[in-house]
């Protein structure tokens, strides 16, 4: 798990609950589940008969607030508070001498060639793009029956069309489709996820993902074009995003430079509710619901969401998974 951590997280063999199963599809049968704390819910990672966990694309919380019982630590592995009853450590798994991301074999070496020991089994080709829910890093490709495969790694980040992606057949294993990709992949990466994150950089994403991604933050936030981003951390993890660049948008084109129509609600945001000696000239948001909370102190520890607004149109957006003013 490479990337979740660190951080406290709950390991238990156990069905999933309402949320796990509405969010993530997950069967009501028993099964290994590890649920990693993310502000006031959990992550939910569950075991693939590889060995390896699967665990969602970052966003909102798939499951309840946790109580520990382990630790991951930063290098990716997890530690147990204590051994859990009727366990026993596994076997040597063969994915482990490659590098996995979120549970996936990163197919390709440095110089574009896939790492000795995968192979390919069957062949696709079609137009290949990044979604909301697409693993990180991949992408997703289309099939000639409107299905995809979310999990497929271009041979190349430049998003050249003609490229040859890997198309993996689930997590920790070895086997991928062949597929060639027939239209150029435009911006895989400048994606905005209503109200989580931008890009690689998502509320709760370890530090060293950050870092690892784009460096480290210059004084002023990293420069992006037309603005800047400033990330905020707090336990090793992302705790705040502050952005004014209109590179990052939704698939639809949503983003800074849009405009919101005037009024006092909209998508459950409400316009100047945080007032301190003037009105903030921006909508927010307060929780993970449909509707924003009441905007006051008693709900600081509950993510806050603000839309700055210029001259009807969005100016900078900040994400908080608390507030602290």
């Amino acid at each position: 798990m490479v990337g979740w951590g660190p951080g406290p997280v709950n390991v238990a063999f156990r069905r999933p609950g309402p949320m796990e199963r509405e969010r993530l599809q997950l069967s009501r049968q028993r099964q290994c589940i590890v649920a990693v704390a993310v502000g006031d819910g959990s992550w939910t990672c569950v075991l693939a008969t590889s060995g390896a966990y699967w665990c969602p694309p970052l966003k909102e919380p798939t499951g309840p607030a946790i109580k520990r019982n382990a630790r991951l630590e930063k290098g990716g592995f997890l530690v147990l508070d204590r051994s859990l009853r009727g366990t026993h450590a596994t076997r040597p798994l063969g994915w482990r001498r490659y590098p996995v991301v979120d549970g996936y074999i990163q197919p390709w070496t440095a110089a574009g060639a896939l790492r000795a020991g995968l192979r390919y089994k069957g062949e696709g080709r079609g137009r290949c793009f990044l979604a909301d829910d697409t693993v990180y890093p991949a992408v997703s490709c289309l099939r000639p029956d409107y299905g995809r495969d979310g999990a497929c790694f271009p041979q190349y980040r430049d998003g050249r069309r003609d490229q040859v992606a890997a198309c993996s057949y689930g997590p920790g294993s070895a086997t991928y489709t062949r597929w060639q990709v027939t239209e150029a992949i435009t911006d895989p990466q400048p994606l905005l996820v209503p109200w989580r994150g931008i890009g690689d950089i998502v509320l709760g994403a370890p530090k060293a993902r950050v870092v690892r991604e784009y460096g480290a933050q210059p004084d002023l936030g990293y420069y992006s074009p037309g603005g800047r981003v400033q990330v905020g951390f707090d336990g090793g993890r992302v705790s705040s995003i502050w952005f004014s660049t209109p590179y990052y948008r939704t698939n639809s084109g949503f983003g800074v430079g849009s405009r919101i129509r005037p009024g006092r609600r909209w998508h459950g945001f409400l316009w100047n509710a945080w007032v301190r000696e003037k009105p903030c000239s921006c909508w927010v948001k307060v929780g993970l619901g449909k509707q924003s909370l009441p905007a006051t102190t008693d709900n600081f520890l509950k993510p806050w969401t603000f839309i700055d607004v210029r001259h009807g149109r969005i100016t900078s957006f900040y994400f908080a998974s608390r507030f602290v003013d």
